[in-house]
């Protein structure tokens, strides 16, 4: 029964419903992240995400949940569902709204989107993908051969970024991810619009 259940459901839909809790979760285990001296909250840089303590800036707690807090929840599942559907994690996404909505840093804002493309990926890997087979030849719909050729170079990527992320101010990372998000939005609809025409021209055909 389970097995059924879980076969008529939307991946996309499954892996964004459990999204929606990751950001929460993460965010009770992120280490405060003290970013100047104040004496009350309304000295700090952001003091709707941010409390002063001991002197020091520190990122509020989960609870009470902010009204954006609350948004950045009901909106993450909605754009990583999309995100999902067009076979990207759907980092782009993350990273803005962690900024945005939850009041995270840059540097804290990539590890959240690394963590809940994981759990998205984990979810949608073992949910549905492992047994998901290939419409047009007797394998599974993932090429393992491909994977074993990328992987390397994925956790090399992984490694100089991490390595870049802690010596890079958080300054020059932000304006890096705001050039690198404007490239791939323009990018993906540059596609998106060749892909219109060429299925317009089709259907008058």
């Amino acid at each position: 029964m389970f097995n059924n259940l879980l076969s008529r459901l939307d991946p996309t839909i499954v892996a964004s419903i459990a999204l929606a809790f990751v950001v929460p979760a993460v965010k009770a285990a992120v280490a405060p992240n003290p970013s100047s001296m104040c004496n009350i909250a309304a000295d700090c840089m952001s003091p709707q995400f941010e409390v002063c303590t001991n002197n020091v800036c520190m990122h509020k707690p989960v609870f009470p949940a902010t009204g954006l807090e609350i948004g950045g929840v009901i909106l993450l599942p909605l754009l990583l569902g999309f995100a999902n559907n067009g076979g990207v994690g759907g980092g782009g996404l993350i990273i803005p709204v962690c900024i945005s909505m939850f009041g995270f840093n840059t540097i804290q804002s990539i590890a959240l989107s690394n963590f809940v493309i994981f759990v998205g990926a984990f979810v949608r890997y073992f949910g549905f993908s492992i047994r998901q087979e290939h419409p047009q030849k007797p394998s599974t719909i993932i090429d393992y051969n491909l994977c074993s050729v990328m992987l390397p170079l994925v956790l090399i990527g992984a490694f100089v970024g991490v390595m870049v992320a802690n010596i890079a101010p958080e300054a020059l990372l932000t304006i890096f991810l705001a050039l690198i998000l404007f490239y791939l939005t323009y990018d993906s609809l540059s596609r998106a619009l060749s892909l219109w025409k060429a299925e317009t021209v089709a259907i008058e055909k």
